[in-house]
């Protein structure tokens, strides 16, 4: 099923994803593995991300009939306003019901800010996430067998000793997403990072 963290500063994002892709069988147990190499991280433009977890196929499927990408990103290839994001969301939620994927994205939107929205379908919740200067907010998108909790208690236990730049969040991330696969199947420790850094 996957998992995704991503962390918002103020001047970069950072994502890390495993590459595990496996079977969810109709009982909502885990089949077979199918791909230990799937590449979970999309990058439409330099400055917007996207990453799913969950049933792909069905996430795939929301994005292309909600043209998500499309909408989602501007003339100069940056993130629309917020504004703009949320009126998507409210567009198409009635579509997400009975559906069970997350999708977390982002980027540099046209405002200048660093933005990151994240989108459960199982628990019909969609949030927005920044940063002030200085500051981190740190967004986990486990499995649905895994508690939330316990990917953020291990990323605050594991932050508390970074200096806060990008090379060392991104240590911290690909050092959670081993601790993760070592508690939840649906996870390996091939990992796939991507950074977006504020233009300046």
């Amino acid at each position: 099923m996957s998992f995704v963290s991503v962390v918002v500063g103020s001047e970069f994002i950072t994502i890390v994803a495993d590459r595990r892709a496996i079977e969810v069988l109709p009982n909502g147990e885990y089949g077979r593995i199918i791909d230990e190499e799937a590449e979970k991280i999309a990058v439409p433009t330099e400055k917007v991300f996207y990453s799913i977890v969950g049933i792909v196929h069905l996430a795939l499927d929301f994005i292309e009939q909600s043209k998500m990408v499309e909408t989602l990103i501007n003339e100069n290839q940056r993130l629309v306003s917020k504004e703009k994001v949320k009126a998507w969301y409210e567009s198409y939620k009635s579509n997400l019901k009975g559906l069970k994927f997350g999708i977390v994205f982002g980027g540099e939107s046209e405002d200048g800010f660093l933005r990151v929205f994240s989108l459960d379908s199982l628990k019909s919740e969609f949030k927005e996430t920044s940063s002030p200067i200085g500051m981190i907010n740190t967004i986990v998108f486990p499995s649905s067998k895994l508690d939330q909790s316990i990917p953020l208690k291990l990323f605050s236990e594991l932050y508390g000793v970074s200096d806060g730049s990008v090379e060392s969040t991104l240590e911290i991330q690909e050092k959670l997403n081993d601790l993760i696969a070592d508690i939840d199947v649906s996870v390996n420790k091939e990992k796939t990072f991507h950074v977006i850094r504020k233009s300046k």
